[in-house]
Order: C-alpha cells, then structure tokens, then sequence
C-alpha cells in the first residue's frame, strides 16, 4: 500500500534520567530535505539524527524537533575554565589599558564577554546516555508518522484508482469511436480526394493505396494499446509498500503523451474531445501522486 508524504508523529522517551521529547513532521517535497532543531549544548548529535531519518526515509521535507530535559544539569555536563585562554585575555586588555593589574569587576566581565573562556566537557560516555532516549523516542515518533502516512496513504490511492477508472472508461470509448468512425473517415477521405484531383485520371487502386497509407497515419490502436498497459502499472504500483512516487508520476507523463498522440493523429472531433477530458483527469492525478512517497 502506497504511503503519504505528509505525516506527523510525536512521542516521549525517559532514560538515564533524562527526558526527550521528538516530533517528526513530514510535508512534500521532489527530494529528501532533513531539518533537525536540537538544543545548543547537543547540537553535534544532528548528524546522527539526521543519518536515522534517512534510513527510514527517501523523499519529503522532514523537521525533527527534539527536546531534552536532564533530571540534574550537574550529571549532564562539567564547567571548565580555561586559565590560560582567560589569562591571555587579561594580558591583552592590560597592555590595552597600560595597567598592572585589572579591578574584579572586569575581570568578571572578561568571563561573560568571551564565553569561549568556560567550556562545558561532557565525556563519550554521557553523550551515550543522551543519545539512548533521544534514538528511542525518535524510532516512538517514526512509527507515528508511518501509521499517518500509510492512512494518508489510503485516501491518495483511493483518488488515484478513481481516476484511472475515469482513464480506462475514456480509453474504451475512444476505441469505440475510432472502430465506429472508420467508414466514415475513410468516405470523406475518398470524396475530398476526387474534389482534389478532379482534373487528374487516378484509378481505384491507386486511390485505396492513397487511402490506406492515409489510414495507418491515422490508426491509434498502438497509443490504446499502451495507454491500457500503463494504467495496468499504475494499479500494481498503488499495491506495493515501497516507494512508488517517481514511477507514477514518469507513467502519468506517459499517459499524457499518448492521449496527446490519439488527439494529434484523430480527425473526429468526438475524439479530440474525450482526450481533452482525458488530460484533465491526467492533471488531477499527478497532483495526487506528487504527494506520494
């Protein structure tokens, strides 16, 4: 079954004393576009976010939101002053002030002015700790968002399969028509031809050579034919749980350039008119399908 490329899950995960909170939205898009929004103090962790979103994910916008509350901050990470850095800054604005020594008060202001001066060393081990909640509540959100998405999923290949029938009513009355039209067509051929060449002796064999070659430029049973096959693929493909998306949409540009065909070799205006209908209904089903994963 076809999934959705739109979708929300959401979930929350304790561990280590530790507590995550993960949303995963994922909207429309041609390609895989990954957003991961994660407090300033864990940031180096995106990557490995960013590498289990793309193990479950091929196509779509995709914004992670995590949120990590520590039970104790003293657990989480260590202040560490880095004294020569510090004294370094201290020499500078010294030489700068042609002073000796410097007042407290500065010395203070040095601290919150270069915040390079206190790192916050958190050891691999720690880091570990973090990332188990936030994988955990990351894979909790992940199958939120399939269960939308395979629902989603459902609506979308519900639409897509009513518009193929539409393709496949249209698809039978065209070749109804062209059967039915075929004296017709073959007549008013033969008549404009005598009108043409009234002045001009052409035998009948001559003249139903002229007709037939007229005739197979004209003959669209190879467009039905394959205009048939590609709605066949099209219900397969609304079957299978892998990613489908690219495929339908390259089969609707392909249906649309057969119904663009029968239009183009038809001389029946009925016809002309059905491929009209036919192409909307084309439209209507790539919007549908653009939203396919």
């Amino acid at each position: 079954m076809i999934k959705s490329l739109t979708g929300f899950g959401s979930a929350s995960f304790e561990a280590n004393d530790i507590f995550v909170e993960t949303t995963i939205s994922s909207f429309n898009s041609r390609f895989l576009s990954i957003s991961v929004k994660l407090p300033p103090r864990f940031q180096e962790m995106e990557h490995r976010v960013d590498m289990l979103i793309r193990e479950r994910l091929s196509r779509g916008r995709i914004t992670a939101v995590i949120k990590i509350t520590p039970v104790s901050m003293k657990e989480l990470v260590s202040p560490t002053l880095d004294m020569p850095l510090f004294n370094e800054y201290e020499r500078i604005i010294k030489s700068v002030l042609g002073k000796d020594s410097l007042p407290d008060d500065v010395k203070v202001g040095i601290l919150t002015a270069f915040q390079d001066i206190i790192r916050l060393d958190r050891s691999r081990s720690l880091d570990e700790m973090v990332w188990e909640p936030v994988s955990c509540s990351l894979v909790e959100a992940f199958e939120e968002l399939d269960r939308m998405k395979k629902e989603e999923g459902k609506n979308l290949s519900a639409q897509i399969e009513a518009g193929l029938d539409k393709l496949s009513s249209s698809i039978e009355r065209i070749e109804n028509m062209a059967e039915g039209g075929k004296k017709l067509v073959l007549e008013k051929l033969r008549q404009d031809a005598k009108e043409l060449f009234s002045d001009v002796s052409i035998s009948e064999e001559r003249m139903g050579s002229a007709m037939l070659v007229l005739l197979q430029k004209m003959d669209i049973k190879e467009e039905i034919v394959r205009f048939r096959s590609h709605i066949s693929q099209m219900r397969k493909l609304l079957l299978c749980d892998e990613p489908v998306g690219r495929r339908l949409n390259f089969l609707l540009q392909e249906l649309h350039r057969e119904a663009t065909t029968i239009a183009s070799k038809s001389s029946q205006q009925e016809i002309i008119d059905e491929t009209i209908s036919m192409r909307t209904v084309i439209e209507q089903l790539r919007e549908q399908a653009q939203n396919v994963e």
